[in-house]
């Protein structure tokens, strides 16, 4: 899987990167590493780069894949920042999902300086 998941402790935020092929079968471990760092580490926000990935996930994928987050266990207070690039109807589909589903704290970014001070002044 072309991802990675780290914890960034000196700024108290979880930064992940998706490259290539964005899947559902990749968003759904992707997103199995990133509660795994959140329950092991305690830290409760999130920075996931994007902008070298290529979305493959139609749109009832989007939405059973944001149900799925409830059934992870993921916190609905975590702070989410999402760093992308190109067309941003589809994230703007899964951010109405989340929002949907009870998770408030996401946010779209194109800069990732600006999605991190988001994070860390919040």
């Amino acid at each position: 899987m072309d991802f990675h998941v780290e914890v960034l402790s000196e700024v108290g935020v979880i930064s992940g990167k998706v490259e290539g092929d964005l899947t559902l079968v990749v968003a759904r471990e992707y997103l199995r590493q990133v509660n795994r760092a959140i329950r092991d580490s305690g830290v409760e926000r999130i920075v996931s780069d994007l902008r070298s990935s290529s979305v493959k996930i139609n749109k009832v994928e989007l939405e059973s894949l944001s149900k799925e987050l409830v059934q992870l266990g993921t916190k609905k207070v975590c702070r989410r920042a999402i760093v992308l690039s190109g067309d941003v109807n589809v994230y703007k589909q899964w951010e109405n999902f989340n929002l949907r589903e009870g998770f408030h704290h996401l946010k779209l970014f194109v800069d990732k300086d600006q999605a991190m001070e988001w994070l860390v002044e919040h």
